[in-house]
């Protein structure tokens, strides 16, 4: 999982959120009718999602989620021009509780490595600090089958491509490289998939 923000979120962001969602738990109580509005509004569509490896997009920015659940809200309450004080102190708390939750999901028994990086906000004309960090979970059998055709599928995709501008030949760009890349990492996605399944029915007669 990777989350990504921007340096003044990520020295104190984590504890900030934590301490809000606990004191405006105290006096309003999260409602799971705003949970499951709160979670959709934060999933970003992903194109192709059994061709590619991405599984999940997750919005984490709290400005723009409390923007949208407060749109929700007024639409579904007859388009009223604005959300009671005490409806947004709920909404509030369950934003700040979700984003918490999902970057809990990269703890210390998962985490990999910890990247910063300058990038360009140029809608404030700035130069900004990036902070990644990369955790990795293992996955049940079948979730690692499900992934591995993601991942075939994806690949084959890419090989296909490479093929078609390196047959054009218009694009001034050598695709021998990737090519060879991609075909490579097929010969070890179709090895890995065989061990799966392989392990699958091993498991599946021992069961029985």
């Amino acid at each position: 999982m990777l989350v990504n923000c921007r340096k003044n979120q990520r020295i104190n962001m984590p504890q900030i959120l934590a301490q809000n969602a606990t004191n405006l738990a105290v006096s309003t109580p999260i409602d799971q009718d705003n949970v499951e509005m709160v979670r959709r509004l934060m999933v970003r569509a992903i194109k192709n999602p059994d061709r590619v490896a991405t599984r999940e997009r997750i919005n984490l920015n709290f400005s723009k989620l409390m923007q949208a659940c407060r749109n929700e809200w007024k639409s579904k309450n007859g388009g009223v021009n604005r959300v009671p004080d005490e409806i947004d102190k709920i909404l509030q708390t369950t934003v700040q509780a979700e984003i918490l939750s999902n970057i809990n999901r990269i703890n210390p028994s998962n985490a990999m490595n910890f990247n910063v990086k300058d990038s360009l906000d140029f809608k404030n004309l700035a130069i900004v600090e990036k902070v990644t960090a990369t955790g990795q979970n293992t996955l049940i059998l079948q979730a690692q089958l499900e992934g591995c055709n993601r991942l075939i599928r994806e690949n084959s995709d890419k090989i296909e491509y490479y093929l078609k501008q390196s047959a054009n030949g218009n694009s001034g760009k050598d695709y021998t490289d990737l090519l060879k890349s991609a075909k490579s990492r097929k010969m070890e996605l179709e090895m890995t998939k065989h061990h799966i399944q392989a392990t699958i029915e091993e498991t599946n007669k021992a069961v029985k």
